[in-house]
């Protein structure tokens, strides 16, 4: 509704001049009262008791006469009320005046409809479909991104292992080794691919804020378009245009020239990784993990249950097979990134009663999978910082037989109200449920 200023008949009515004539003076209302009023009586004033009933008699024959003077003055002048109401405009010819000043929202109004006539409204789509279109792609190179940068982690973990194994502590020993030089050049070139991949999400980080900045000031000129003048509208248009053909997420406008990446030197590379080796701990086992690590990448996963220790490369190949169910019971540790890798298994059923502790790193990780039975019997208590996580875990079936402490119980506890099967020890289970005095999260029933 359009704000207008109505103003009040009385307020538009002109003030009404009288003329010697026609106001009544004091004398003349005296007059008049006197003539209306009866003849006074002739005979001597009686004692005061009759004075007082004359008096009241006398005021009320003087109101009756003013009264009577005021109607006839109002009645001998009524065309001069009607020549003034005559001239005021109605309520509705004020609010479609074409000459009165439009208020805000005639001023938006105005705005849509020279939107909408000059093309400012498709344009200010055209942009935002574009700034989807490059939030979009950002969102497919920033995977891509991470999945060159873990690449990266798990080139750089087998280089190790092959450094420990081979008892080379020097860089000159190192670059003699074929297998060793190979993964350092590898990993020179993926740290050079994922930062060209960064530069591209800055390029479209950068055009998005353009685009929207330039949307919100041509939503203001538009605006400001209907109440002033001096506003070069066809250029605004223009340079509109001019940034939707720049800002395209085109294949040439992405690609950045991988010689102009300053990445770590081989040998840079290799020193570090020389000194992180020296710090690894050596298992008699790792020459049996590393065969079965590769028979899971060969697409075998029977002897996955052998394994003693997960590397990123074992934990890559097992999220990439088919199989339903993965039972890692002889894993007693376990790093963010191989928990993060095996996370993507698209399997249903997660074993993992070998981990006695779980840090919060690690759950926050392992509870982004999208499975549905995770069992952690072998963890005797649970921290508030992972039971946060589990809190917010999509799956339907949880097992923590081997807890003993009631920590972070109540986390479990708003899981299994959402919707999911808690399988605890009994003794935990009655604190839970101290009416039911059974195990009945833990039954089948």
């Amino acid at each position: 509704m359009m704000e207008t200023d109505f103003k009040t008949d009385i307020e538009l009515l002109e003030p009404i001049e009288l003329s010697a004539e026609e106001a009544a003076s004091p004398e003349s209302a005296e007059q008049s009262s006197r003539d209306a009023a009866p003849p006074e009586p002739t005979t001597p004033p009686l004692a005061p008791p009759a004075k007082r009933r004359i008096l009241p008699l006398a005021l009320a024959a003087l109101a009756v006469g003013c009264s009577i003077a005021a109607g006839v003055w109002l009645y001998a002048r009524p065309s001069q009320f009607a020549s003034t109401a005559a001239g005021l405009p109605s309520p509705a010819e004020q609010t479609t005046d074409p000459e009165r000043e439009p208020g805000a929202s005639d001023a938006l109004r105005d705005s849509v409809s020279l939107e909408d006539s000059n093309g400012w409204g498709a344009k200010l789509r055209d942009v935002d479909e574009l700034r989807q279109l490059l939030q979009s792609k950002k969102q497919e190179i920033s995977k891509i991104k991470q999945d060159y940068q873990y690449g990266i982690f798990e080139l750089e973990d087998e280089t190790r292992r092959l450094l420990k194994q081979s008892r080379i502590d020097s860089l000159a020993l190192a670059r003699k080794n074929s297998e060793i030089e190979l993964l350092l050049q590898n990993i020179q070139r993926r740290q050079i691919y994922s930062e060209t991949l960064e530069r591209s999400m800055q390029w479209m980080d950068a055009a998005s804020e353009e685009l929207l900045y330039m949307k919100r000031r041509a939503s203001i000129d538009v605006l400001v378009a209907t109440l002033a003048e001096g506003i070069d509208m066809q250029r605004r248009l223009s340079e509109m245009d001019q940034a939707l053909q720049k800002f395209q997420p085109t294949p040439s406008r992405l690609s950045i020239d991988p010689r102009s990446i300053a990445a770590p030197s081989v040998e840079a590379t290799g020193k570090r990784l020389i000194e992180q080796a020296k710090l690894m701990a050596v298992s008699p086992n790792d020459d049996r993990n590393q065969e079965i690590v590769a028979e899971v990448c060969s697409g075998n996963v029977m002897r996955a249950g052998e394994l003693s220790k997960l590397s990123l490369k074992g934990a890559r190949c097992l999220a990439e097979s088919t199989t339903k169910h993965l039972f890692l019971n002889r894993l007693t540790e376990m790093s963010p990134l191989v928990a993060q890798k095996l996370a993507e298994w698209p399997g249903e059923w997660l074993c993992l009663n070998g981990l006695s502790k779980l840090d919060a790193e690690v759950a926050a990780r392992l509870f982004a999978w999208q499975g549905s039975w995770i069992s952690l019997n072998g963890l005797r208590e649970l921290s508030i910082e992972v039971g946060k996580q589990v809190a917010g875990w999509n799956g339907r079936q949880l097992e923590f037989m081997g807890l003993q402490k009631p920590f972070g119980m109540e986390y479990l506890v708003q899981w299994e109200a959402a919707g999911g099967r808690l399988f605890v020890p009994e003794a935990l289970r009655r604190t839970i449920d101290p009416a039911d005095g059974n195990t009945s999260g833990n039954s089948d029933s």
